[in-house]
């Protein structure tokens, strides 16, 4: 089910990209259905515009007195105001358009020659790298500075400030997750910044960053409502739960395992269950789910809050000639896919080599679309120039096309008439259940740990790891098939110091032929040799961006 709040919040999101290419009349039809909030939409359209007429730099052009005016005294443009920031958090859903993440890493090579992974891949980019600092400081951060100052010293009644605050402080955070988890350090901001402040704000040190975002989401979930009390309606909110879950993905990538196994004690006082079926686990039916700890939703067609990962990610045969197909899962992450029976590939009986498909760990068939699978009632044939993989229409590099998240009942000859996306997840309890074990395992509570990765192994339809097999491998193996293309990879690769094997790690794809017979071989064949250097652990920060401040104020990350 949808949700109604974000429906009309999202479209408050659209106004100002409509506003610059359509007319008022257009903006009256795109709304003229919309009741019960018409009275507000030329007051806080124009708020938004405003807002956004300021100084390039940090955004710092005074706005308080269209705020104190004009949105700060109705709770319900407060909501428009928050659901503004909640439809511009990052989510693995948005970034398909220009990356996804997983094509920095082993797990996917692109197929669009263009594609800035290419650049990550062969080490070619410096300052001017697409991946851009300044983004969050300029709206979202300031945005969630805002709520937060004015509700403080609004006319509402405490329960709904402090709720509305709690809410500003945990999108804050989340932000400031996503900063320090590609640039580390960053300058703290923690008020809306107008023209008489010392705008060229030094990067704190990495326990202010840290101990930043940990204060704002311990404060901002105790005022927060949990999950479970939430009407539908309301789905998609901060909650409590999610402010653990976070904070626990956070400290784990800063190494401090305590700090993370008591998040995840946390989350797991709540009542959240593994999902029973991995392969319907992000189908838009199973939205909201009771294991999405946190998402982002995404609504309706008439919302103009929808993503495009179907029509980016589908096999153009499915969509009668739409973009499909652009991140290739690559052969090393096929492999990595255990058989039925627990082992490796190269080490069960159950393999065979003219059907190197087969007995596979069942959510090897979630993930990756593979030569004769299934797809919508219909045997898929990778062999290059066949109508599924055409030469002439990005062809995939590694010969395999991406399955998971899609939804199978997606068509693109009908995308104007689409009333249900998928909702993007953020952090779900499968992974929350890998931070514990990680964390465990560091602080030496090994059988812990191996529980835990079993948990996870065990709704996947896979046996258990017994005591005497259980290693720190089994860990990180566990993360990478459970959690492939949900954008941890980097993050894992940094804390585990294994950047050249997981980002400049040689690719390989497979080659699919017919004998002299007619029968399919499959040939492993090295790709790419990607590039390593450890400068890449972190992205650099705009040469544009460190130019605006004072000169040695703005640090570049080293070897930048």
């Amino acid at each position: 089910m949808k949700q109604p709040w974000l429906i009309t919040i999202n479209s408050y999101s659209r106004i100002i990209a409509l506003s610059m290419v359509s007319s008022i009349w257009q903006l009256q039809e795109n709304y003229k259905k919309m009741k019960n909030i018409q009275k507000y939409i030329i007051l806080f359209m124009a708020y938004l515009l405003l807002m956004s007429c300021d100084k390039e730099f940090l955004d710092n052009a005074p706005t308080d007195k269209y705020s104190d005016d004009v949105v700060w005294k109705d709770p319900k443009l407060v909501d428009l105001f928050l659901g503004d920031i909640y439809g511009n958090m990052p989510s693995i859903y948005d970034d398909v358009k220009s990356y996804l993440e997983s094509s920095f890493t082993d797990e996917s090579e692109s197929s669009w020659t263009w594609h800035s992974a290419h650049k990550v891949n062969r080490m070619e980019y410096g300052a001017d790298f697409p991946v851009k600092w300044k983004g969050f400081y300029a709206t979202q951060i300031r945005q969630c500075n805002l709520a937060i100052a004015n509700l403080h010293k609004s006319e509402f009644d405490e329960e709904y400030s402090n709720y509305a605050i709690a809410q500003a402080r945990f999108l804050r955070a989340l932000f400031n997750i996503h900063n320090y988890l590609n640039w580390g350090r960053f300058p703290i901001i923690d008020k809306p910044l107008t023209l008489e402040d010392d705008l060229a704000i030094p990067r704190g040190s990495t326990e202010e960053c840290i101990d930043f975002i940990v204060a704002d989401l311990d404060e901002a979930a105790k005022d927060l409502i949990i999950k479970a009390n939430l009407n539908q309606s309301e789905y998609g909110r901060a909650t409590p739960e999610a402010c653990y879950a976070l904070k626990a993905r956070l400290l784990l990538n800063v190494h401090d395992y305590e700090g993370a196994r008591d998040a995840c004690e946390q989350v797991l006082t709540y009542n959240y269950t593994l999902f029973p079926d991995f392969s319907e686990l992000f189908l838009p039916e199973n939205d909201n789910n009771s294991e999405i700890i946190f998402d982002k939703q995404f609504s309706s067609y008439v919302s103009y809050n929808n993503h495009s990962f179907d029509d980016y990610e589908l096999v153009s045969y499915f969509k009668n000639g739409g973009n499909g197909g652009k991140t290739c899962p690559t052969h090393n992450l096929v492999e990595a896919f255990e058989m039925s029976d627990g082992k490796l590939w190269n080490e069960s009986p159950l393999y065979d080599p003219t059907h190197p498909y087969d007995n596979r760990d069942p959510r090897f068939y979630s993930t990756i679309l593979a030569d004769g699978a299934v797809y919508k009632g219909i045997t898929v044939d990778l062999k290059l120039g066949t109508v599924f993989n055409l030469t002439n229409r990005r062809p995939t590099p590694t010969g395999y096309f991406l399955r998971k998240f899609l939804n199978p009942d997606y068509d693109y000859n009908l995308y104007d008439k689409v009333t249900n996306y998928q909702n993007s997840p953020i952090i779900r309890l499968a992974e929350i259940y890998l931070i514990y074990a990680e964390s465990q395992y560091q602080l030496g509570e090994t059988e812990v740990a191996r529980e835990y990765v079993n948990k996870v192994r065990e709704r996947a339809g896979m046996p258990d790891i017994l005591t005497s097999d259980f290693t720190f491998e089994s860990i990180k193996h566990e993360r990478r098939v459970e959690l492939a293309f949900e954008g941890e990879r980097w993050n894992d690769a940094r804390r585990w110091q294994e950047g050249a094997e997981i980002i400049g790690a040689e690719i390989y794809s497979v080659l699919i032929e017919d004998d002299e017979q007619g029968n399919r071989t499959y040939t492993k064949v090295l790709l790419e040799d990607r590039a390593w250097d450890d400068k890449m652990y972190w992205w650099p920060i705009s040469q544009s961006e460190i130019e605006k401040y004072p000169e040695g104020v703005l640090e570049q990350n080293p070897g930048w």
